[in-house]
């Protein structure tokens, strides 16, 4: 059976729309170039990732955490990675007008406690986070992870 030329044109034009539409696909941890200090500082961010936001042309991996410690403004955690385990123990310094909102609620850095997981976002550019409601929509300010041991 023969197709007229005009609808071998459409199919090929309806084709290449929807090949071009495959490969606009939204970021994911795979797409990620990691920077030398956030790799050194922490070698297994790779393993954490749990999906990708953008924000301002930057793209932040969305990792869970778990609270070790919580000692005043300095709350003490581990990346949980993909495998179940826990990666190295982190901390970060949160001034007193830092929030956590979880279930909708806010929270001070002193109204948390060990065991509680929250979700992060880390820039791939640098060795921080920070901590939303998942929308990512501007108002975040990046807090610097540090060792636990300082």
């Amino acid at each position: 059976m023969k197709m007229p030329v005009q609808s071998l044109a459409l199919i090929a034009i309806l084709t290449t729309v929807l090949a071009g539409n495959v490969s606009a696909r939204a970021p994911g941890c795979d797409d990620l170039v990691w920077s030398a200090q956030v790799l050194a500082a922490n070698p297994d961010i790779r393993e954490s990732c749990r999906g990708v936001y953008v924000r301002n042309n930057t793209l932040y991996a969305k990792v869970s955490i778990q609270l070790t410690r919580v000692r005043g403004d300095r709350l003490t955690f581990r990346p949980q990675l993909l495998d179940g385990n826990l990666g190295e123990s982190r901390s970060i310094r949160v001034d007193n007008r830092w929030r956590a909102v979880i279930d909708g609620q806010s929270y001070r850095a002193t109204d948390l406690q060990p065991g509680q997981v929250l979700n992060v976002y880390v820039p791939e550019d640098r060795f921080a986070l920070t901590v939303d409601v998942g929308t990512l929509d501007g108002d975040e300010t990046l807090i610097d992870i540090e060792d636990a041991q300082q």
